[in-house]
């Protein structure tokens, strides 16, 4: 399960139905998220990406990938 401040990314088969504008190397961090509960909501994304997710759709991020998204953003 995800917890508050978990870094987390849509797995590719939720990317490839189309259901958001995200992409494979997209991190997120979880906003809201309850015990046993199976919605998340995710902090500071796009417009299209608002409102709560099923945990179904997300794996936790790799460290890899997070250091890679943050390079991109210094840059």
């Amino acid at each position: 399960m995800f917890k508050v401040g978990d870094k987390v990314k849509f797995k590719k088969s939720s990317i490839n139905t189309g259901m958001s504008d995200a992409t494979e190397s997209d991190v997120f961090e979880v906003s809201w998220a309850l015990s046993g509960c199976t919605h998340i909501q995710l902090r500071d994304v796009i417009p299209s990406l608002t409102g709560w997710w099923n945990v179904n759709h997300f794996e936790h991020a790799e460290e890899e990938v997070m250091n890679n998204t943050e390079e991109q953003e210094i840059k």
